[in-house]
């Protein structure tokens, strides 16, 4: 009997999968920063991938410009401001490494990657890659 290694899978539909969990999330942070205006004239930028690896996250604190004569955001860095500040919702697939499969809805993850995150993927059909 010959081992056959698997290197990696493709997930059918799977981009549509994260895309909804994208927006969950930026709901989830709307919320956030809606209370954190409220409470604290603070907001967090909506965090976001950029080239597919670094997260950022930004601080920001309302304040009124009198030059402008309007409402401004005022960089405050990228630390929490203070302790009294609650804590972002996290991003259950901030971690996930992925590729688009061109033209299609599929992706393709590293089988380690597809362990850790299967269960978001359970409604998706799955095709295995060997080598």
């Amino acid at each position: 009997m010959v081992k056959v290694e698997k290197l990696g899978i493709i997930i059918k539909n799977g981009k549509k999968v994260i895309d909804e969990n994208n927006r969950k999330f930026k709901n989830e942070m709307k919320i956030h920063n809606e209370t954190l205006k409220e409470n604290q004239n603070l907001f967090l930028r909506d965090t976001y991938v950029k080239r597919g690896k670094k997260i950022y996250k930004y601080w920001y604190r309302y304040e009124w410009d009198p030059i402008k004569k309007r409402t401004v955001h005022k960089y405050i860095g990228k630390a929490k401001p203070n302790e009294e500040v609650p804590d972002p919702p996290i991003n259950p697939l901030y971690d996930l490494n992925f590729k688009e499969i061109k033209g299609t809805n599929d992706i393709i993850l590293l089988l380690k990657d597809y362990e850790q995150y299967k269960e978001y993927f359970k409604e998706c059909k799955i095709q295995y890659i060997i080598k």
